[in-house]
This record gives C-alpha cells, structure tokens and sequence, in this order.
C-alpha cells in the first residue's frame, strides 16, 4: 500500500468500479509506484460517469473478467493460488539511467553502484471466479 493516492469511482454502469493510482517516497510523491482496477469500496474517490473512469487495463483486464481468461493475459507464472487470490512477484536489477545516475551522485558521491533494484508484485483476487481486486505495484530501489 501507499502514502499517497489518488481514486476515481464509476458511477453508472452495471458493475461500480475503482481506480486508483499509488505513489511514495520511493516514488518520489511524483511518479505512480501502484495502481489498482477493484470492485472492492474505496475511500476519498472522485466519482465520475463511467465512460470516463477506465473500464480495462491496457492489456484487457477487467472487473467480471473469468479466472481462466485472466490467466491467458500473462507470460508469466503466479506464485502462489491462495484463498482465490493469484500472487506473482519479481526482484531483478537493471542498469540506471544517465539520468538517475546523475541524480544518484549528487545524493551519495560516493557510492559506485550503477544498478537500481527493480521489485514487481501482482495481486489479482477472484470472488466466484470473477475478478473483483487487481493491484500492481512497481517500485525500483536503489
């Protein structure tokens, strides 16, 4: 979860849906670190018509959307089928860019590392084989 957020609630439509967008401080406040597409009630939301909240993710995934055709969106293999929730997380590095590296120096001038730590999770709950909760989080360490 997050220290800031912002979340937009459908209204209209059969299916009230929200989407909320999560930053912190490894984040920097500015970029999004977490988003989440959910059926579950939020807190704080703006709601808007529903032709203006996001009906799907940008790979097509949906609230409704069945088990089985969640599951064909992904290259990958969720760790773990745990109370109808799929879990998947993944730590890899990759090289910062000329930018970061400049922005890294100035912070710690001494450090040499050149490598940011890159953590990716992905929740997904089901309720009745139906996609009721999709939380994607990203945050790169350094």
């Amino acid at each position: 979860e997050s220290d800031s957020y912002i979340c937009y609630a459908s209204q209209g439509g059969r299916v009230k849906h929200y989407l909320v967008f999560e930053t912190g401080a490894m984040g920097g406040f500015k970029s999004v670190t977490g988003f989440r597409l959910t059926a579950k009630g939020q807190r704080n939301c703006l709601a808007l018509q529903m032709n203006k909240v996001p009906q799907k993710t940008g790979n097509g995934i949906f609230i409704g959307e069945e088990l089985r055709d969640f599951r064909t969106k992904f290259n990958i293999k969720f760790d773990a089928v745990k109370n109808s929730t799929l879990t998947y997380e993944n730590v890899s590095q990759r090289e910062a860019t000329p930018e970061e590296l400049e922005r890294l120096r100035k912070a710690w001038p001494d450090e040499r590392e050149t490598r940011l730590d890159v953590t990716v999770s992905i929740n997904a709950q089901f309720k009745n084989n139906k996609l009721v909760d999709y939380y994607v989080r990203k945050i790169e360490s350094y």
